[in-house]
């Protein structure tokens, strides 16, 4: 991802301001779409509940 962040400062958008957990979460929005792109809503909802702490959580919960 970090060639999405030198293109946004080639095309003068200021990144730097912006807190990691922000971009992590945009980074991970942005794998998501893709992965939606090519495997359809199954790849979104994949690439989206590996960082979901709702479905971690229940994931721990339903492992006990």
């Amino acid at each position: 991802m970090d060639t999405i962040y030198q293109l946004g400062k080639k095309d003068t958008i200021n990144l730097s301001g912006v807190p990691a957990f922000e971009k992590e979460k945009v980074e991970n929005r942005m794998e998501a779409q893709l992965a939606r792109f090519k495997w359809r809503d199954s790849g979104f909802y994949q690439v989206m509940n590996t960082k979901d702490t709702l479905v971690l959580t229940a994931l721990k919960e339903l492992a006990k």
